[in-house]
């Protein structure tokens, strides 16, 4: 178990990377929609990717901050029901595959596009 200032400290950590990537994301999000010139269909992908990646940054990572906190502090008053922790747990790794396909995709759609470039 951990002290309540090592909760404290990791909980606060855990909420500034979440934030930073949620706004990072967010701010990508806007560029796109107000840059006329990225509105392509190459581009579809990565607007997803970044969709995606936000909901990691805000979603999953909050469901991970439960978790940890839950299981390594003592000071959390909050506790959550079984059923609670498999939603928390479904929902951390099913962004988190979101984005890890949707990256994937992207990737293979590069190389589609260098080594076929007249099919692409």
């Amino acid at each position: 178990m951990l002290s309540s200032p090592e909760c404290i400290t990791w909980f606060a950590t855990f909420l500034t990377v979440s934030v930073a990537v949620v706004t990072v994301n967010l701010l990508s999000i806007i560029i796109f929609i107000k840059n006329r010139t990225l509105h392509s269909r190459s581009m579809y992908l990565v607007i997803n990717l970044t969709v995606a990646d936000m909901l990691v940054g805000g979603i999953s990572s909050n469901c991970s901050n439960i978790l940890f906190l839950r299981m390594g502090c003592k000071i959390l008053s909050v506790r959550l029901t079984w059923k609670g922790d498999n939603t928390v747990s479904f929902v951390f790794y099913w962004f988190l595959l979101t984005s890890l396909t949707n990256i994937t995709v992207i990737s293979l759609d590069r190389m589609h596009a260098t080594f076929r470039p007249f099919w692409h």
